[in-house]
């Protein structure tokens, strides 16, 4: 409702803050908005370790896995594997039944694996802007940082499936194609 508003309004923006009313005017348009008190919301914690990653390299992660991540919500398929260890960042997102996506980014690195929520995924690929991003992993959150904006999320709790085990590794048949003929409508 706020940037709504906030969007449609010309000339200079006055707000007023009063018992958790906001007052916005604009020339001679006048609002009032309820406000709830900044303490009901939970406090996220500053991580103390940030890794640096390369953003670029990180949407492209998501972007390839997450059209193949589970459409139910409380599976740990519902979301994106996201591993590090130590010298590449792995993605990789199944829905269970046979469709699996894989990325991976050079990334030096400490050792992490969470479960990015599909949500979550999509609201960073927003964030995301510029070379490079941080990122802090807690134990049951993570929190990206990106120019002036902060994504924190809770993790999936579960154990992501062992996608080596379903993933070929050995093909009888295989072909080269053009990109453009990939995505040749028709």
């Amino acid at each position: 409702t706020f940037v709504d508003l906030v969007a449609n309004l010309k000339g200079d923006v006055r707000l007023e803050l009063a018992k958790l009313k906001l007052s916005v005017s604009a020339g001679k348009s006048k609002s009032k908005l309820n406000c709830l008190d900044a303490d009901d919301f939970p406090r996220v914690a500053t991580p103390e370790t940030w890794l640096e990653v390369p953003a670029q390299d990180f949407l492209a992660g998501l972007a390839k896995t997450l059209p193949a991540v589970n459409e139910v919500d409380f599976l740990p398929t519902s979301g994106i594997h996201v591993q590090l260890d130590g010298n590449f960042a792995h993605f990789e997102a199944t829905d269970g039944f046979g469709r699996i996506s894989m990325a991976q980014f050079p990334c030096k690195s400490e050792l992490a694996s969470c479960i990015l929520p599909k949500v979550s995924c999509a609201e960073l690929v927003k964030v995301l802007e510029g070379n490079v991003a941080q990122v802090a992993f807690g134990k049951s959150n993570v929190t990206f940082r990106c120019g002036g904006t902060e994504l924190s999320s809770q993790l999936l709790e579960g154990n992501f499936p062992d996608t080596s085990r379903v993933a070929p590794t050995e093909f009888s048949l295989s072909a080269k194609a053009p990109l453009e003929v990939i995505y040749t409508k028709g």
